[in-house]
């Protein structure tokens, strides 16, 4: 304390800085170890417990854990049906069907051996996580996981067309990123082995039926004159239609799309 020209002025020592730089680094070593733990694992860290996937033919192959409480059916099959029909006529139809796969049959694929661990059984179906790393695989038939898989959708796409329509020529089939949908938002997916996993992506979860593989068909068909009560030997069936509709008539087109357990179907029709 000193005295200058009767004023009190009060001299006060700082903390020490070295101090205050270490209670500092204290404090941020603490909220860096907090963020640490809550944070979730980096891709490549082993928050999956299973090596099913990775063999001799698929060397570093990662599934996500099997878990039955994930599986979306009761059944060996899960499947997203979305079925967009395009008139471009009044007798033909531009079909495209999109198949979005979750879970297949072991029988279907000629994958009855793997053991997917965790709580499954036989009786379960093979996911997409394990169809995707398995692609290559020979089956028993000669054929692979892969041609099994595309085998299957085409037989699911004759199952929902049923017999209403007549195909024109065959069908375009393909992988797709992406179901377009109009009831619900579009599902994304993936025919990618190496960024389906929780430990390949961090921001997937650990769950073996996600993403699905998608797979669309495209075909033209004609539509079944019995479908709207009319006999196709009695003249050319578009121009039939045509003239009812310009005199004022109204056809309802009538047809069944059939699925089958494990499938949820939904369509959409783009009138011409």
């Amino acid at each position: 304390m000193s005295d200058r020209e009767g004023a009190m002025i009060k001299t006060v020592t700082p903390l020490n800085s070295t101090m205050r730089a270490k209670s500092t680094s204290v404090f941020l070593v603490v909220i860096m170890a907090i963020s640490t733990v809550s944070a979730d694992p980096p891709p490549g860290s082993p928050e999956v417990q299973n090596s099913i996937c990775d063999t001799n033919a698929t060397p570093g192959g990662i599934c996500d854990d099997y878990d039955s409480n994930l599986d979306g059916s009761i059944g060996p099959d899960w499947s997203q049906i979305a079925v967009q029909l395009s008139m471009e006529s009044a007798s033909e139809i531009e079909i495209e069907i999109f198949v979005a796969m979750h879970e297949v049959s072991r029988t279907q694929l000629g994958l009855q051996e793997v053991d997917l661990e965790g709580d499954s059984g036989p009786e379960d179906g093979i996911p997409a996580d394990h169809i995707r790393n398995f692609f290559d695989e020979e089956t028993g038939d000669g054929r692979t996981v892969s041609d099994r898989m595309f085998d299957e959708v085409d037989r699911m796409v004759a199952n929902v067309l049923g017999e209403n329509f007549e195909s024109i020529g065959q069908p375009v089939t393909n992988t797709v990123s992406f179901v377009p949908r109009t009831l619900s938002s579009n599902l994304q997916c993936t025919a990618d082995s190496s960024i389906d996993s929780a430990d390949e992506d961090e921001f997937r979860d650990n769950d073996p039926f996600w993403p699905p593989i998608c797979v669309r068909s495209a075909l033209s068909v004609t539509i079944n004159a019995s479908s709207i009560g009319m006999d196709d030997t009695r003249g050319n069936l578009d121009r039939t239609l045509l003239g009812l509709l310009i005199m004022g008539a109204s056809v309802d087109l009538e047809f069944d799309l059939l699925v089958e357990p494990g499938q949820s179907l939904e369509m959409s029709l783009i009138p011409p």
